[in-house]
C-alpha cells in the first residue's frame, strides 16, 4: 500500500530517467562516471518520492482514522521507511551491479549509506513540516554542496579503506534511528493533539 501511495502520480517521464541512467550506468565502463554521475543523479531522482514522506495522512486527511492508536504509530512509520529504502534499493540497482562487479566495496557502502538515511530524514522533515518543501530544500542544498560540486569530502569517501567505510556505515546509522525515533515521536505528539 505503501509502494502504492509513493508512486501515485507520479510521471512517465520520471520511469523513462531512472531507465535510462540505470542502462546508461549499466554499459559504463568507466567507474568515474558511475561515482560522479550516476550516483549523484539516481540518488536525487526519488527525492518526488521520498518528499511525499510523512504527508499522507494530512494530504488525504485520514490521519485521524490510520492513527487510531498509539501502537500504530511505530508499526506504519516503519512500513513508511521500509518503502522509501526500498525505492532507493531499486533505482540504484544498476549502481549495486556495477559495484559487485568492479568489487568497489566502497561504492556500496555509499549509495548504502545514502540509502538508509536519506528517506528517514524525508519521513522526519515530512512530519515536522506536515509538507513536502522543508526535505525538498535541505535535500537539493545538501546534495549541491556535496556530490554535484564534487566537493573534496565526498571524493575521500570512495578512497577510505574498508574498514572505515563500515565506521562511516555505523556513524550513519546513529543520525538515521535518531531521525525514525523524532518522528515517531513527532507523528504521537500530532495525533494527541489534533
Amino acid at each position: 500500500m505503501e509502494l502504492k501511495l509513493m508512486f501515485k502520480n507520479q510521471n512517465a517521464l520520471w520511469y523513462v530517467f531512472i531507465l535510462w541512467m540505470n542502462a546508461w550506468c549499466l554499459f559504463s565502463a568507466n567507474a568515474y562516471d558511475v561515482r560522479y554521475t550516476a550516483l549523484p543523479w539516481l540518488i536525487v531522482a526519488p527525492i518526488l518520492i521520498w518528499s511525499k514522506m510523512g504527508t499522507y495522512e494530512f494530504y488525504y486527511n485520514t490521519y485521524p482514522l490510520i492513527f487510531t492508536s498509539n501502537r500504530s504509530i511505530p508499526k506504519q512509520l516503519l512500513v513508511n521507511y521500509s518503502a522509501g529504502v526500498f525505492i532507493g534499493l531499486t533505482v540504484c540497482i544498476s549502481i549495486f551491479y556495477k559495484a559487485i562487479y568492479w568489487s568497489d566495496w566502497n561504492l556500496i557502502f555509499v549509495t548504502l549509506a545514502f540509502i538508509f538515511f536519506t528517506p528517514a530524514l524525508a519521513l522526519t522533515f515530512g512530519i515536522l513540516a506536515r509538507g513536502s518543501k522543508l526535505f525538498e530544500i535541505s535535500f537539493i542544498l545538501f546534495w549541491y554542496i556535496g556530490p554535484l560540486r564534487a566537493h573534496p569530502i565526498y571524493d575521500q569517501l570512495f578512497n577510505l579503506p574498508t574498514y572505515q567505510m563500515l565506521q562511516l556505515l555505523a556513524l550513519v546509522a546513529v543520525p538515521t534511528f535518531a531521525f525514525l525515533k523524532l518522528a515517531i515521536l513527532s507523528r504521537t505528539l500530532q495525533v494527541h493533539h489534533t
